[in-house]
Protein backbone atom coordinates (compact mmCIF):
# COMPACT_ATOMS: atom_id res chain seq x y z
CA UNK A 1 0.00 0.00 0.00
CA UNK A 2 2.76 2.26 0.29
CA UNK A 3 2.61 3.75 -3.06
CA UNK A 4 -0.98 5.27 -2.60
CA UNK A 5 0.82 6.62 0.46
CA UNK A 6 3.87 7.99 -0.87
CA UNK A 7 5.32 10.18 -3.99
CA UNK A 8 8.51 8.42 -3.07
CA UNK A 9 7.67 4.74 -2.47
CA UNK A 10 11.31 3.33 -3.52
CA UNK A 11 12.86 5.43 -1.24
CA UNK A 12 10.31 4.74 1.90
CA UNK A 13 10.97 0.86 0.87
CA UNK A 14 14.36 1.07 1.12
CA UNK A 15 14.23 3.00 4.51
CA UNK A 16 12.00 0.20 5.70
CA UNK A 17 14.44 -2.34 4.22
CA UNK A 18 17.08 -1.12 6.01
CA UNK A 19 15.84 -0.67 9.50
CA UNK A 20 14.71 -4.42 9.38
CA UNK A 21 18.22 -5.78 8.29
CA UNK A 22 19.65 -3.33 11.18
CA UNK A 23 17.88 -5.72 13.96
CA UNK A 24 18.71 -8.62 15.81
CA UNK A 25 16.76 -11.90 15.67
CA UNK A 26 13.23 -11.87 16.70
CA UNK A 27 10.03 -13.65 16.50
CA UNK A 28 7.70 -13.56 13.29
CA UNK A 29 4.99 -11.80 15.37
CA UNK A 30 7.82 -9.26 16.53
CA UNK A 31 9.16 -8.94 13.24
CA UNK A 32 5.75 -7.53 11.83
CA UNK A 33 5.35 -5.13 15.03
CA UNK A 34 8.71 -3.63 14.19
CA UNK A 35 8.01 -3.26 10.48
CA UNK A 36 4.64 -1.56 11.13
CA UNK A 37 5.90 0.76 14.53
CA UNK A 38 9.09 1.99 11.95
CA UNK A 39 5.71 2.99 9.32
CA UNK A 40 4.07 4.82 12.31
CA UNK A 41 6.96 6.71 13.15
CA UNK A 42 8.34 7.70 9.75
CA UNK A 43 4.70 9.28 8.83
CA UNK A 44 4.20 11.08 11.55
CA UNK A 45 1.18 8.75 12.56
CA UNK A 46 -0.25 7.29 16.45
CA UNK A 47 -1.17 4.01 15.13
CA UNK A 48 -0.93 1.49 11.52
CA UNK A 49 -4.30 -0.36 10.78
CA UNK A 50 -3.14 -4.06 8.90
CA UNK A 51 -6.07 -4.66 6.54
CA UNK A 52 -5.92 -8.00 4.30
CA UNK A 53 -9.29 -9.68 2.34
CA UNK A 54 -9.77 -12.82 3.79
CA UNK A 55 -7.93 -12.26 6.75
CA UNK A 56 -10.97 -14.18 8.87
CA UNK A 57 -9.94 -17.25 7.92
CA UNK A 58 -6.61 -16.79 9.64
CA UNK A 59 -8.17 -15.39 12.69
CA UNK A 60 -6.92 -17.88 15.03
CA UNK A 61 -3.29 -17.98 13.96
CA UNK A 62 -3.70 -14.08 14.56
CA UNK A 63 -5.06 -14.19 18.11
CA UNK A 64 -2.34 -16.69 18.87
CA UNK A 65 0.77 -14.29 17.47
CA UNK A 66 -0.36 -10.97 18.71
CA UNK A 67 -2.26 -11.37 22.11
CA UNK A 68 -3.13 -7.70 22.26
CA UNK A 69 -5.21 -8.15 18.78
CA UNK A 70 -8.60 -5.81 18.24
CA UNK A 71 -10.35 -6.94 15.23
CA UNK A 72 -12.76 -4.80 13.22
CA UNK A 73 -14.89 -7.96 11.16
CA UNK A 74 -16.32 -6.24 7.69
CA UNK A 75 -19.01 -8.69 6.68
CA UNK A 76 -20.71 -8.54 3.40
CA UNK A 77 -23.70 -10.91 1.88
CA UNK A 78 -22.95 -14.33 1.32
CA UNK A 79 -23.90 -14.71 -1.98
CA UNK A 80 -22.21 -11.81 -2.82
CA UNK A 81 -19.02 -12.54 -1.62
CA UNK A 82 -19.45 -16.01 -2.82
CA UNK A 83 -19.84 -14.43 -6.34
CA UNK A 84 -17.11 -11.92 -6.00
CA UNK A 85 -14.74 -14.75 -4.87
CA UNK A 86 -15.53 -17.02 -7.87
CA UNK A 87 -13.99 -14.43 -10.17
CA UNK A 88 -10.55 -14.05 -7.88
CA UNK A 89 -7.79 -16.05 -8.40
CA UNK A 90 -6.00 -16.08 -4.93
CA UNK A 91 -9.56 -17.84 -3.89
CA UNK A 92 -9.84 -20.16 -6.75
CA UNK A 93 -6.33 -21.20 -5.49
CA UNK A 94 -8.33 -21.63 -1.82
CA UNK A 95 -10.91 -22.95 -2.64
CA UNK A 96 -9.67 -25.51 -4.98
CA UNK A 97 -7.08 -26.94 -2.21
CA UNK A 98 -9.67 -26.33 0.76
CA UNK A 99 -12.36 -29.11 -1.53
CA UNK A 100 -9.36 -31.36 -2.76
CA UNK A 101 -7.74 -30.97 0.91
CA UNK A 102 -4.44 -30.99 -0.52
CA UNK A 103 -2.03 -28.64 -1.89
CA UNK A 104 -2.70 -28.57 -5.35
CA UNK A 105 0.02 -26.70 -7.95
CA UNK A 106 -1.67 -23.05 -8.42
CA UNK A 107 -1.68 -23.57 -12.30
CA UNK A 108 -4.27 -27.01 -11.48
CA UNK A 109 -6.02 -24.96 -9.13
CA UNK A 110 -7.04 -22.04 -12.13
CA UNK A 111 -7.89 -24.61 -14.76
CA UNK A 112 -10.63 -26.66 -12.62
CA UNK A 113 -13.41 -24.53 -12.65
CA UNK A 114 -15.23 -24.80 -9.63
CA UNK A 115 -19.29 -25.00 -9.18
CA UNK A 116 -19.76 -21.40 -7.59
CA UNK A 117 -21.91 -23.53 -4.56
CA UNK A 118 -18.19 -24.43 -3.60
CA UNK A 119 -17.39 -20.98 -2.90
CA UNK A 120 -20.68 -20.32 -0.96
CA UNK A 121 -19.68 -23.47 1.15
CA UNK A 122 -16.09 -22.13 1.68
CA UNK A 123 -17.53 -18.66 2.28
CA UNK A 124 -19.59 -20.54 4.99
CA UNK A 125 -16.80 -22.24 6.35
CA UNK A 126 -14.33 -19.45 6.95
CA UNK A 127 -17.38 -17.31 8.38
CA UNK A 128 -18.21 -20.00 11.34
CA UNK A 129 -14.31 -20.65 12.03
CA UNK A 130 -13.60 -17.54 12.18
CA UNK A 131 -16.66 -16.22 14.35
CA UNK A 132 -15.88 -18.75 16.68
CA UNK A 133 -12.07 -17.75 16.97
CA UNK A 134 -14.43 -13.94 17.60
CA UNK A 135 -16.49 -14.55 20.02
CA UNK A 136 -13.52 -16.04 22.68
CA UNK A 137 -11.95 -12.08 22.42
CA UNK A 138 -12.98 -9.41 24.98
CA UNK A 139 -16.24 -7.67 23.60
CA UNK A 140 -14.33 -4.30 23.53
CA UNK A 141 -12.03 -5.69 20.89
CA UNK A 142 -13.72 -6.88 18.63
CA UNK A 143 -16.17 -4.59 16.07
CA UNK A 144 -18.66 -6.14 13.36
CA UNK A 145 -19.31 -3.91 10.38
CA UNK A 146 -21.75 -4.72 7.61
CA UNK A 147 -20.52 -4.19 4.53
CA UNK A 148 -24.03 -3.18 3.11
CA UNK A 149 -24.86 -0.77 5.86
CA UNK A 150 -21.91 0.99 4.91
CA UNK A 151 -23.44 1.70 1.49
CA UNK A 152 -26.63 2.01 3.04
CA UNK A 153 -25.10 4.51 5.91
CA UNK A 154 -21.39 5.47 5.27
CA UNK A 155 -20.91 7.93 7.24
CA UNK A 156 -22.57 6.69 10.32
CA UNK A 157 -20.61 3.24 10.43
CA UNK A 158 -17.10 4.87 9.21
CA UNK A 159 -18.18 7.14 12.76
CA UNK A 160 -18.23 3.94 14.32
CA UNK A 161 -15.03 2.10 12.76
CA UNK A 162 -13.42 5.44 13.77
CA UNK A 163 -14.51 5.28 17.25
CA UNK A 164 -13.03 2.21 17.83
CA UNK A 165 -9.70 2.21 16.17
CA UNK A 166 -9.04 6.11 17.70
CA UNK A 167 -11.24 6.17 20.35
CA UNK A 168 -13.65 9.66 21.73
CA UNK A 169 -11.94 12.45 19.18
CA UNK A 170 -13.20 14.17 16.25
CA UNK A 171 -12.89 13.11 12.89
CA UNK A 172 -15.61 14.65 10.74
CA UNK A 173 -12.52 15.64 8.45
CA UNK A 174 -11.67 11.87 7.61
CA UNK A 175 -15.38 10.88 7.74
CA UNK A 176 -16.24 13.15 4.30
CA UNK A 177 -12.63 12.01 3.32
CA UNK A 178 -13.36 8.48 3.40
CA UNK A 179 -17.01 8.66 2.37
CA UNK A 180 -16.13 10.10 -0.47
CA UNK A 181 -13.83 7.32 -1.44
CA UNK A 182 -17.00 4.03 -1.28
CA UNK A 183 -18.13 2.87 -4.52
CA UNK A 184 -20.47 0.03 -4.46
CA UNK A 185 -19.35 -3.08 -6.21
CA UNK A 186 -22.69 -3.90 -8.77
CA UNK A 187 -20.75 -6.84 -10.60
CA UNK A 188 -22.70 -9.26 -8.68
CA UNK A 189 -25.77 -11.36 -9.43
CA UNK A 190 -28.59 -11.54 -6.52
CA UNK A 191 -32.86 -12.16 -6.67
CA UNK A 192 -34.00 -14.73 -9.35
CA UNK A 193 -30.72 -14.87 -11.03
CA UNK A 194 -28.54 -16.32 -8.44
CA UNK A 195 -28.35 -20.61 -7.90
CA UNK A 196 -30.21 -22.03 -5.30
CA UNK A 197 -27.82 -24.41 -4.56
CA UNK A 198 -25.39 -21.40 -3.73
CA UNK A 199 -27.94 -19.61 -1.48
CA UNK A 200 -28.50 -22.78 0.34
CA UNK A 201 -24.39 -23.17 0.62
CA UNK A 202 -23.99 -20.10 2.11
CA UNK A 203 -27.21 -20.12 4.80
CA UNK A 204 -24.90 -21.74 7.58
CA UNK A 205 -22.65 -18.26 7.62
CA UNK A 206 -25.61 -16.09 7.43
CA UNK A 207 -27.24 -17.50 10.04
CA UNK A 208 -23.83 -17.49 12.26
CA UNK A 209 -23.64 -13.41 11.00
CA UNK A 210 -27.15 -13.06 12.00
CA UNK A 211 -26.32 -14.40 15.50
CA UNK A 212 -23.90 -11.81 16.05
CA UNK A 213 -26.73 -9.01 14.92
CA UNK A 214 -28.60 -10.58 17.25
CA UNK A 215 -26.27 -10.73 20.66
CA UNK A 216 -25.36 -6.96 19.52
CA UNK A 217 -29.29 -5.85 19.43
CA UNK A 218 -30.14 -7.92 22.89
Amino acid sequence: PIPHLDSRPEEALRELSAHIQSLARRRWSEWHVAAFSFLVRRYGRTLWVERSGGSLAYAEALGRLWSNARYLHIHREGVACAQSMYKHPYFQVRVARATARAPLPVDECLSNRLPIEQFGAYWSAVITRGLGVLRRCAPGDVLHLSYEKLLADPRGVLRRMQRFVEGPREAEDWVEAATACIRPNGSTVTGGDCPEGLRRACRVGMNELARIEASRAA
